[in-house]
């Protein structure tokens, strides 16, 4: 069976990219995985696991809630409802681990998308809440070495930012107003850590290329889609899709000499 993923942009995977017609653990060929959220809610470890990607619900505070929305839209199955619970420091959304992830940064290309719709957008004035979409080295708070597309708090919530932190940390404007329509958001990073692209719906915002802003090779690699309230008087939603992670492993591995390819 051909596998082959393009949910959408110019960022992601093209046909001649994925060229494998089947899973091989030698092969530095992009390793595809995938979330489509359409399998219901699991109250164990492995959480949404629609596709592979097995990620974990995040749930923390009052009033905070992930539902699964299969009939919510004609032309997308396997929506995810994430409410963002009103009291300080809640967090609603999907994370890929608990910090124990054994992807690293530096050990290949990395791609990471998804797509998400803000039902509720942050105030522009007041800090209420921030979110963050991507892959970073802690999934448990907002990651302190990190590659986000990412909603700020106050008066930093008018537009999309673009997060990078490594030893230094970068926020750059995209541009683009936060709204309510439905984004697919993807990231790139390069496997020698020369650089870091945003897209949105297709389109480069930016190229983080700065080594301070990047996370360092070694560092552990988890993918996250979730928003924190500061202060809230009532609870706001997002939705995501589906997520997709890509890696083109930059070594094969050691242990493996020979792969039967057969099937």
């Amino acid at each position: 069976m051909s596998v082959y993923i393009k949910p959408g942009g110019g960022a992601t995977l093209t046909a001649s990219q994925v060229t494998g017609l089947h899973w091989n653990p030698v092969s530095t060929d992009w390793k595809v995985m995938w979330n489509d959220f359409s399998g219901p809610r699991s109250s164990g470890t492995l959480g949404y696991s629609g596709g592979t990607i097995g990620f974990n619900s995040v749930i923390a505070g009052s009033g905070s809630t992930t539902t699964p929305t299969p009939t919510a839209y004609a032309d997308r199955y396997g929506v995810l409802k994430c409410g963002i619970g009103s009291a300080a420091g809640a967090i609603a959304g999907v994370e890929s681990s608990h910090s124990d992830s054994t992807y690293r940064f530096g050990d290949g290309r990395i791609k990471f998308g998804a797509a998400i719709k803000l039902n509720d957008l942050p105030a522009a004035t007041t800090a209420d809440f921030d979110m963050c979409v991507g892959m970073g080295n802690n999934v448990t708070t907002f990651a302190s070495e990190a590659c986000y597309w990412y909603c700020d708090v106050g008066t930093n919530a008018t537009n999309w930012l673009l997060y990078n932190n490594g030893t230094s940390t970068s926020l750059v404007d995209s541009t683009v107003a936060l709204a309510t329509d439905w984004v697919n958001l993807e990231i790139d990073v390069a496997a020698d850590l020369s650089s870091v692209k945003f897209y949105m719906n297709g389109t480069l915002y930016h190229t983080e290329t700065n080594s301070a802003n990047i996370p360092a090779a070694g560092t552990e690699c988890n993918f996250q889609i979730a928003a924190r309230a500061t202060a809230m008087t009532a609870t706001k939603v997002f939705e995501i899709d589906w997520a997709y992670v890509a890696i083109k492993p930059t070594n094969t591995r050691g242990d493996i000499t020979t792969w039967v390819d057969e099937l």
